[in-house]
């Protein structure tokens, strides 16, 4: 015995379907008191799609759920996500596909790690629509909450497809965004620069070790949580890869494509992590500058020319009063001969940056500039060794590998 599997949906008006048929390039032909006639002449040989108008016939239903099925089948997509996109004024489709032995069936590991990336990839995407920054934390936006509730989720066969309808337009008060470009439209378009620029920089790994490159990517919509999100849906070294798919919505056509698939590939796993960490740590970053010696130099691994320097002195961090710390930094580029020169002739430097806290513990998340100075504490030395076990430790970046002295 042979078994279909069939969704049922909510039946869209007969106004609506007209409009949305008009939208996406159907041309109306004539109408009657029954029903009403749409061409297609586009994309092969002309269809005709037949509205049904009254809906006290017995065989109505019917009749709007082919109407549906016949604007469904020409987009690509499954009926029931058709009526959802034509009952809510458009609605842009993102999907997150994993492939399976048995469509429509997956472990529940993997099912889960779909969901949860689906659920973080969405919600962080609305965050920076409204405000981009490293990490939201407790703070998102009210507004990215709110459209979260408006997204209808689905699993669809085709392998295992958590597929979500994310509409263009959600029913918020206010549209505080770019005049003309619908909040939705800005999610998805949030979603899709984001999840490239992530997969472009773990892809080349020859500038992970730079916290910069982290930073620029906030500008794309990336965040802290949309690399958790990427992390989460990661598959494991020897797994299959994974799809993140945006197919735009034809109501509101995008000038570059239609539709978007994005692979994330096994093995980024753990770098997709640290990054993560490192938006963290720039997301809570604070303002800070310290002044004094440089106590230690190595070469950094990998990095040809880079210097880490140690640097003993008293750091001040906004808000809080002076305290003695020994910070390990990486130079930034063109800053590493000024380094070494400070260490060979005991020269005291300023450094301005931004530290993060991490328990007791502090990160410097940047350096903006490093000088010689001549400020100096006479009595920093003795107090740096008399404590030397109590010093707090900071770290400029996540780049822990070194090897040498210069």
């Amino acid at each position: 015995m042979s078994t279909s599997t069939t969704y049922s949906f909510a039946l869209p008006s007969p106004a609506q379907v007209m409009e949305y048929a008009s939208k996406v390039g159907w041309r109306h032909i004539g109408s009657n008191a029954h029903s009403a006639l749409f061409r297609l002449d586009e994309n092969g040989p002309a269809r005709q799609l037949i509205v049904p108008l009254s809906a006290d016939l017995i065989d109505y239903p019917k009749a709007m759920r082919s109407a549906v099925a016949c604007l469904a089948e020409v987009e690509g997509i499954p009926a029931f996500i058709a009526a959802i996109g034509i009952q809510s004024e458009g609605v842009d489709q993102v999907g997150i596909r994993c492939e399976t032995d048995e469509p429509g069936i997956a472990y529940i590991a993997d099912a889960t790690a779909l969901f949860n990336a689906a659920r973080g990839l969405i919600l962080s995407s609305a965050s920076a629509a409204v405000d981009p920054r490293p990490m939201f934390g407790q703070s998102r936006p009210e507004q990215a909450e709110k459209y979260l509730n408006d997204v209808r989720v689905r699993v669809i066969h085709g392998s295992f497809v958590v597929s979500m309808a994310c509409p263009l337009k959600p029913s918020l008060e206010a549209d505080t965004l770019s005049v003309g470009v619908p909040y939705g439209r800005q999610v998805t378009n949030r979603l899709l620069d984001g999840v490239e620029a992530v997969l472009d920089l773990v892809k080349d790994s020859t500038h992970l070790e730079e916290g910069g490159a982290w930073a620029e990517l906030v500008q794309h919509g990336v965040s802290a949580e949309l690399v958790d999100a990427l992390a989460v849906l990661a598959p494991r070294e020897g797994d299959r890869a994974r799809q993140v798919e945006v197919e735009f919505s034809p109501s509101l056509r995008d000038p570059r494509h239609a539709k978007h698939s994005i692979e994330v590939p096994p093995g980024f796993h753990n770098l997709l992590q640290d990054g993560a960490r490192l938006l963290r740590r720039l997301g809570s970053a604070i303002p800070s500058r310290l002044v004094g010696e440089v106590v230690g130099l190595e070469r950094r691994r990998n990095l040809r020319g880079a210097v880490t320097g140690k640097i003993a002195g008293r750091l001040h961090i906004s808000g809080t009063r002076p305290r003695v710390a020994t910070v390990r930094i990486d130079a930034p580029d063109g800053s590493e001969e000024l380094l070494i020169e400070a260490y060979r002739a005991r020269r005291a430097v300023e450094v301005h940056g931004s530290v993060s806290q991490r328990g007791r513990n502090y990160l410097m998340a940047s350096v903006d500039s490093i000088n010689l100075t001549e400020e100096h504490d006479p009595s920093l030395q003795d107090a740096l060794f008399d404590a030397e076990e109590e010093f707090e430790t900071l770290f400029l970046s996540t780049s822990d590998d070194t090897e040498g002295e210069v």
